[in-house]
């Protein structure tokens, strides 16, 4: 069905069904390691917040306080969340970036078509290319 402008609803409802499984399958593939206590207690996590695995290092076991190791896995399963909540935000950010339509002009076309003086255009750099930029160094 077609709306006034080209808006095709189908088109639309099938592009989101896209996104809905590429997202699915990112989540599954995702992982994320933390720690706590300075790495005496680590975990690993999957996007959709299932525990890999879980490590404690065996000299905090020998001192019996279960106390301080029960609050060092809960430190370590909440920052794993917490990280995985983070890739899972800039993921769709990303995702919801859209390409650059063929009617933007450049700073250089700007400048070339209008008569005002030209004026500096300050570009910043979504956050999702900040990070994958980061992740390749």
């Amino acid at each position: 069905m077609k709306f006034p402008g080209g808006l095709n609803i189908q088109s639309m409802m099938k592009q989101a069904q896209q996104m809905q499984e590429k997202m699915a399958r990112e989540m599954e593939e995702l992982r994320v390691e933390a720690s706590a206590g300075g790495g005496v207690v680590s975990v690993q996590m999957k996007g959709d917040h299932e525990i890999i695995s879980l490590k404690v290092d065996p000299e905090v076991v020998k001192e019996n306080d279960v106390e301080m190791l029960q609050d060092m896995i809960v430190a370590a399963v909440n920052e794993g969340n917490r990280k995985v909540n983070e890739a899972m935000k800039s993921k769709i950010l990303c995702a919801s970036i859209r390409p650059v339509s063929s009617s933007f002009r450049t700073h250089r076309q700007i400048r070339k078509h209008d008569k005002a003086p030209s004026t500096k255009i300050k570009v910043q750099k979504p956050p999702c290319l900040i990070m994958q930029s980061r992740s390749r160094d």
